[in-house]
């Protein structure tokens, strides 16, 4: 089946190229074109933002750039060259990180190794990452590495990576939360620090105007478009239902996380992006790859229920594209699995594994 789903990404590919040029990579392309020539606090600036797309990415879409900083910062390498062989170098760059992710939660089996690999790379959220040129699948992997290090009790590595997520906080935003609730407080003080220390650096890159550029940016785009508000619950339970909604889910992680203190780190990972998820309030189909985490971890856990819900929410989120509500079911489904595993001595089921068979290193309880 895997396969298939692969071929239909490639299908899907081959008829996207000619019209490659709609991607969101010209906006961090831009971006970092601006900010060496101009200074970063320019970078927002509508009008500039335009005059340089249209002059590097002919026929791309110019809307002003809403992202943090340091997406632009990442394209900087790119700028060297022109802007529709950046976007090829940076989107296959980000299927080849996506692959990495996968063979670091796979274990020494070929057949698993297969598997994991063909559900990122057969995943339509994976394509339609790799035809925006998006950076969802950066902030995967990034998850993944703090999946295994802090398995191998590495808090200062996994609470570094899991700055990552400044790329797009609401793909991950509520991990390290749920982290500290587990009990990994050293990872959480880490990337506090460190997370606070790339905010300041940015309100040093971008001054006072730049700071207010950008948020009228966001006012005017972000919040004003509502095709990116229907996977969460407030678009699905209306605001102020919803409001309630995204607060027992808040409260619920927390209390999930908090049992599961000790006893390894799947579930505060699993259960905070899937609440990340369903509180966000901007989303976009790329976003969804980073779903694959929860699947990867649900399929670790080995039991019949595990890999079934694995499979199911594999499918939910590879819809997700044009149905909400399955894959928001999926995250609820999550967090109940979650609730009902917090409580286990070992993630892996009835059958603790070595490390040749799953993640690599080994669970320690967190200080």
């Amino acid at each position: 089946m895997g396969m298939w789903f692969l071929a239909f990404n490639v299908y899907q590919e081959a008829h996207w190229l000619p019209m490659a040029q709609m991607n969101d990579f010209h906006y961090f392309y831009a971006a970092a074109q601006i900010g060496v020539s101009h200074g970063w606090g320019w970078i927002y600036d509508p009008q500039l933002s335009r005059a340089v797309i249209l002059v590097s990415c002919p026929n791309a879409s110019t809307e002003p750039f809403l992202y943090p900083p340091l997406d632009a910062w990442l394209a900087l390498p790119l700028i060297a060259i022109p802007c529709m062989a950046a976007y090829v170098v940076f989107a296959l760059l980000g299927l080849g990180l996506l692959v990495g992710a996968a063979l670091l939660v796979a274990g020494r089996d070929r057949l698993e190794r297969l598997c994991l690999v063909l559900s990122a790379v057969g995943f339509l959220p994976t394509y339609t990452a790799f035809a925006a040129g998006q950076l969802s699948p950066l902030v995967t992997l990034a998850l993944v590495l703090a999946w295994r290090w802090l398995r191998e009790d590495r808090q200062v590595a996994a609470g570094l990576v899991l700055t990552t997520i400044l790329i797009k906080p609401q793909l991950g935003l509520l991990v390290p939360v749920a982290l500290l609730a587990a009990g990994y407080t050293r990872a959480f003080r880490i990337w506090m620090i460190a997370t606070l220390a790339i905010l300041l650096t940015f309100v040093l890159a971008l001054g006072r105007g730049g700071i207010e550029q950008w948020i009228t940016n966001e006012l005017v785009v972000y919040w004003g478009s509502t095709y990116e508000q229907r996977w969460s619950l407030a678009h699905l339970l209306g605001p102020d239902l919803g409001l309630v909604a995204d607060l027992v889910a808040v409260a619920a992680m927390l209390v999930i996380a908090r049992r599961s203190h000790g006893r390894g780190p799947e579930v505060p990972l699993a259960a905070g992006v899937a609440t990340t998820f369903l509180i966000a309030y901007h989303l976009t189909p790329p976003d969804f790859v980073v779903l694959l985490v929860p699947v990867w971890i649900l399929a670790m856990e080995r039991s019949r229920v595990g890999v079934a819900a694995a499979v199911l929410g594999w499918l939910a989120a590879w819809f997700a594209v044009g149905l909400a509500v399955p894959v928001i079911l999926f995250e609820c489904a999550v967090l109940g699995l979650c609730a009902a595993w917090a409580g286990r001595s070992n993630w892996t089921g009835a059958q603790p594994l070595g490390a040749a068979e799953s993640l690599p290193g080994v669970t320690r309880t967190p200080s």
